[in-house]
């Protein structure tokens, strides 16, 4: 059984633990060359630092916020609190949860009596309170705002676990039926082109559309193609090697009647793949026109 066979038993075995199962997917990210998997299996195992390195899957999920007030007399109340009226982007803040931790300490929380929770910071206590006065959020007469907690279900923790595992899972199949030899040594990496899909089809699902894709050898060439934006994907086929000569012609096809654009831009790529296209890299013709066909796929909205 290789290391492919064992993540793909692993991850429908609970026995076999989370962390365990991405530490094999790390030695197949080793063997790949697939830099962007590799910095995938350190997040979920080490913690993520920033929300824009995060999975779309931990992050910005909506979650409950339990709120205690006080008034005159001693008087107190605690209730759900609402968003209503607050500004979008404050909503986000104090209504939404990303999950920053290890796996192992997600597998923690779970196993927890109660729910865990995340309390507001004093100063947005304060301001809840303000817009309180102004009548936002839930509105409590003659009283204020003492604290505030964000209720995480170990429900939504599990979910997360469960993605991770079948994420892994669907590496593994993926890998296993575009070459049965993927993740051991000597085997392919993501300078072969159809390995080079596989990983920027995960990357993909990981981290959504639009995100930095890898290619070529040693995955060192990364790039971001908008939707419908013809000078970002000019830009990335020159960041992949593509000559002006090319580019004159990927711009053709990019900037032609919508009815032929899918058209037109596969035909470049497919010419590009056979040799008969300048590049100015080190990235053999056939990777380059399975990668073009990727930055393709981006700008049509297609991935």
């Amino acid at each position: 059984m290789n290391l492919l066979e064992e993540i793909i038993v692993g991850a429908t075995d609970d026995n076999v633990s989370t962390s365990n199962l991405l530490r094999k997917v790390t030695v197949v990210a080793h063997y790949l060359k697939a830099a962007d998997v590799a910095d995938w299996v350190r997040g979920e195992l080490n913690g993520y630092k920033t929300v824009e390195s995060l999975p779309r899957y931990r992050h910005n999920s909506i979650t409950p916020v339990m709120g205690t007030w006080t008034g005159w007399g001693g008087n107190s109340s605690t209730q759900l609190l609402s968003s209503q009226g607050l500004p979008e982007d404050a909503a986000e803040v104090l209504f939404h949860v990303s999950f920053f931790q290890p796996i192992s300490e997600l597998e923690e929380l779970t196993r927890l009596p109660e729910d865990p929770s995340q309390s507001w910071d004093p100063w947005q206590v304060v301001q809840y309170n303000k817009w309180n006065r102004e009548g936002k959020g839930v509105w409590m007469e003659n009283m204020q705002l003492l604290n505030a907690r964000r209720i995480v279900s170990r429900a939504s923790i599990r979910g997360v676990i469960d993605t991770i595992r079948n994420t892994a899972l669907d590496l593994a199949l993926n890998l296993h039926t575009t070459d049965e030899n993927a993740g051991t040594l000597n085997g392919p990496t993501v300078a072969d082109a159809p390995i080079a899909t596989t990983v920027t089809n995960f990357v993909t699902n990981v981290w959504g559309h639009g995100t930095n894709l890898a290619f070529g050898d040693n995955a060192e060439l990364r790039s971001k193609v908008v939707v419908n934006d013809v000078e970002s994907l000019l830009s990335a086929a020159r960041e992949l090697g593509l000559a002006e000569d090319g580019i004159a012609e990927l711009r053709e096809a990019a900037e032609a009647p919508v009815p032929e654009r899918q058209g037109k831009l596969k035909a470049v790529a497919k010419r590009v793949g056979a040799g008969a296209l300048s590049l100015t890299g080190t990235v053999a013709a056939e990777v380059a026109g399975g990668q073009l066909d990727l930055l393709v796929q981006q700008f049509l909205g297609q991935i």
